[in-house]
């Protein structure tokens, strides 16, 4: 009797296939910002938020060497829904340990309205004449 190879082959490839497609990007992920860092900046990290995070859990790990200047606005309105977590911390885990540093007016950071957004171990300075209030 002569065995059909291909078929099963093909079978598997096609379950393979929708493993890949039906699988999501990632459970979690997390991306380092520094000088050594996965990204130079927090505004890198964010505009490139579509390539490496998936809305659940992930998380900027910032150096706690370096200070992180904030010259632009950094709008971190990617679409969290409303059981979906997203961490800002230290990579260090130590408390002050990251600041970040408003250079203007226009050093801003805005965040979504949904979901929940963690703002760990970070210390924030204002730009000359802006304070955190409205």
């Amino acid at each position: 009797m002569r065995r059909n190879i291909f078929g099963s082959r093909m079978c598997l490839g096609i379950l393979v296939l929708t493993l890949f497609v039906a699988i999501p990007r990632g459970w979690t992920a997390t991306v380092t910002v520094g000088s050594t860092g996965t990204y130079a900046t927090i505004a890198d990290a964010v505009n490139d938020y579509g390539t490496w995070g998936n809305g659940s859990g992930d998380t900027i790990s910032l150096d706690s060497t370096e200070t992180h200047t904030i010259t632009n606005k950094v709008n971190f309105t990617f679409g969290l829904s409303g059981d979906e977590t997203f961490t800002l911390t230290s990579d260090s885990g130590a408390a002050n340990a990251v600041i970040l540093h408003a250079t203007s007016a226009d050093g801003a950071m805005r965040f979504g309205t949904a979901g929940t957004w963690n703002l760990t171990n970070l210390s924030f300075i204002p730009a000359m004449g802006v304070d955190f209030n409205g």
